[in-house]
């Protein structure tokens, strides 16, 4: 065997301690964690390749004095322990698993050895541990900038048309901590708005045209995630990587689902009542509810001295649903904490109604069907006594409410995701089962029928929802618009979306929808308040704060389309409504368009339209040509009579 002198163990020991180094770092880099923040699963994985780590670099100290057959007879042994190891990482069903075990093996087996095959390798290797070092680190502090611009402060402004109004969005990111989890909800809280984040933290809001300020309380939702996570050998954390998220999620507990669902505002007298629904692990019974806690606080939001100032356990639903066991949902995740439902209304007479989503226990993946049995609290709404938490089933048939509300006549409204396909809306009347798992609008996943339903595409035999979408677009909260910063839209009602990132709003007309206009905010919208200046605050799964109004900046075209289209039309000069055509109406000869019969007032009052003449009509028409059949009270605005005019000029048809 030919001898060849190995590397100093100086050498050794530097090189393999300056690779465990980088190892620490693969994490940053690729996962965008450093180690301690990684899942306990993710850990342990970690650990175990670091382990096999230590053991090839035991084995290239083994042999780095001894001839270069036996240095390769060592590498070769290390790279094989290594792919034993690797191979059952790549059995593992977690993307993040496979990634570390990829990038750790690719490091033991190439970057350690490879200095002791050959002296004249030592500084190639040197070389090539430099580039990879200066990757990884430009990796990490990509990733780290990006995680700090995510909690930056700042605001960002977008216009966007509807059928009515342009609109301003102004959107308020970093305002307040983000979240561990998605979910949480608004509400008024006196002259504030109450933020509840899904991860349980308060905030009172103060939104002005102008600015938006976010004070935060020192009191949290007592839900307990954190518990939750740990229990399950999870974190507590939304994950980073678009692989943990939906259909193609690894199998296991998806802790980031575990969330409080609503948070709910009450006056009493000189403090309030706060109530917010979340979920709550059960740790001796190793189970999970949705529970409604409440406390009493002041009006700036501070916790009241002794009891009052603590929270207190509502309700919790029945019956508590455990992660294993017979009992327990089937499929690769057996917690669908996405379906808590958990919407809250104020009622009277001390009550408090909630809704309850099945937590996918439909009959499909359980053999419980929850929302059809009358001694299951999921799948239903519950009507709760604030004062003694006593609950009583007031709708049955429900898979996952996500909005509820109260319209200025009294008639309750409520929101709920179908399968796929079926969303609903529901007017919501005591008694009343509204049909969920046995018969829905939408069909199972990646199939064209829901088992349960008798007649596939039909309803036949519950409660019809009022509207129906198909596809779904994962609808959230619902309010009506009742101020008059929008008055074409004032009793109109605001749907939010998650899958398809807008509002939709909706005309109703005796309990039917009559149209459901889109508005697409490029934001998953999770809560949605009326401020009482009609601004419309929005609160959305970036945790982004995002105010709505109409534009400042007024158009001719729009002022032309609110004030005149009715009955004027801007297209050949030929396309007559109730008045004329106007296209090339500037300059143009009063009275002078082909087959449309003028008033004998307008007739007479002859000459051009200049934009001055314009410019008078348009402020009062009755007293600039007295007898005509213009039936407007005209425009007092001179900038808007003036932009109105420079739309005439320049508009070139339609």
């Amino acid at each position: 065997m030919t001898s060849i002198a190995g590397p100093s163990l100086r050498f050794t020991l530097a090189w393999q301690s300056a690779l465990l180094l980088m190892l620490v770092f693969i994490p940053v880099a690729l996962l965008r964690e450093w180690p301690w923040e990684l899942t306990r699963r993710e850990l342990l994985v970690f650990a175990l390749l670091l382990a096999t780590f230590g053991v090839a670099a035991a084995l290239n100290l083994y042999a780095r004095a001894r001839e270069t057959t036996w240095r390769i007879i060592a590498a070769l042994a290390a790279g094989t322990l290594f792919a034993v190891v690797l191979l059952v990482m790549l059995l593992l069903r977690s993307p993040s698993s496979r990634l570390l075990a990829i990038a750790v093996f690719a490091t033991s087996v190439f970057l350690l050895p490879l200095p002791m095959l050959h002296p004249k390798l030592r500084v190639p290797s040197i070389a090539i541990f430099l580039i990879v070092v200066l990757a990884l680190g430009a990796m990490a502090i990509r990733n780290h900038k990006g995680r700090a611009a995510a909690t930056g402060r700042h605001q960002l402004e977008l216009s966007i048309s509807s059928n009515l109004y342009n609109l301003k969005l102004t959107s308020y990111v970093g305002y307040v901590k983000h979240p561990a989890v998605r979910g949480g909800g608004l509400s008024e809280f006196g002259n504030h708005v109450l933020l509840a984040t899904g991860d349980g933290y308060l905030y009172l809001l103060d939104s002005t045209p102008t600015s938006l300020s976010a004070k935060p309380l020192p009191i949290r939702v007592p839900l307990n995630g954190e518990a939750f996570a740990a229990a399950v050998g999870g974190k507590y954390q939304e994950p980073q990587r678009s692989s943990e998220y939906g259909a193609g999620a690894p199998p296991g507990v998806q802790t980031w689902r575990f969330r409080t669902a609503d948070v709910v505002a009450e006056t009493l007298g000189d403090h309030m009542r706060i109530f917010a629904s979340h979920h709550y692990w059960k740790d001796a019974q190793k189970c999970f509810v949705l529970r409604v806690s409440s406390i009493e606080v002041t009006r700036d939001g501070t916790a009241l001295a002794g009891p009052a100032g603590q929270w207190r356990t509502l309700f919790d639903t029945q019956p508590c649903l455990p992660l294993t066991g017979k009992d327990a949902k089937r499929g690769k995740n057996p917690f669908q904490g996405e379906e808590i439902g958990g919407r809250m209304l104020l009622g009277e007479d001390h009550t408090l109604l909630l809704t309850v989503g099945d937590m996918s226990f439909s009959g499909v993946e359980s053999w419980q069907i929850f929302s059809q049995d009358p001694q299951a609290s999921y799948g239903k709404t519950l009507t709760i006594n604030t004062e003694t938490g006593v609950g009583t089933v007031n709708t049955s048939g429900h898979r996952n409410p996500q909005g509820l509300m109260r319209d200025s006549h009294g008639v309750i409204w409520e929101t709920e995701h179908g399968p796929k396909g079926g969303d609903e809306l529901n007017v919501i009347k005591s008694g009343v089962n509204y049909g969920w798992p046995l018969v829905t609008y939408g069909t199972d996943y990646l199939t064209f029928a829901w088992p349960l339903n008798p007649q596939q595409g039909r309803h036949d035999g519950y409660q019809e929802p009022v509207y129906s979408w198909v596809p779904s677009i994962g609808v959230s909260e619902i309010i009506e618009l009742k101020q008059n910063l929008f008055p074409g839209w004032r009793g109109d009602f605001l749907v939010g979306s998650l899958s398809t990132r807008s509002l939709y709003r909706l005309r109703t007309k005796d309990d039917r929808v009559i149209f459901a206009e889109p508005l697409p905010i490029e934001q998953r919208v999770r809560d949605m308040f009326e401020l009482p200046d009609g601004r419309i605050l929005v609160w959305t799964d970036t945790a982004t704060l995002m105010d709505i109004r109409p534009t400042e900046e007024m158009s001719g075209a729009l002022l032309f389309g609110s004030m005149c289209q009715s009955c004027h039309w801007i297209h050949d000069g030929l396309s007559h409504r109730a008045g004329p055509d106007l296209f090339g109406i500037v300059d143009k000869e009063v009275a002078s368009s082909p087959h449309f019969e003028y008033s004998p007032a307008l007739r007479s009052f002859g000459g051009e339209w200049t934009p001055e003449r314009l410019d008078r009509f348009l402020a009062d028409p009755q007293a600039t040509v007295p007898g005509t059949q213009m039936n407007f009270e005209g425009i007092n605005d001179a900038q808007q009579r003036a932009l109105i005019i420079e739309h005439l000029r320049t508009a070139l048809g339609q």
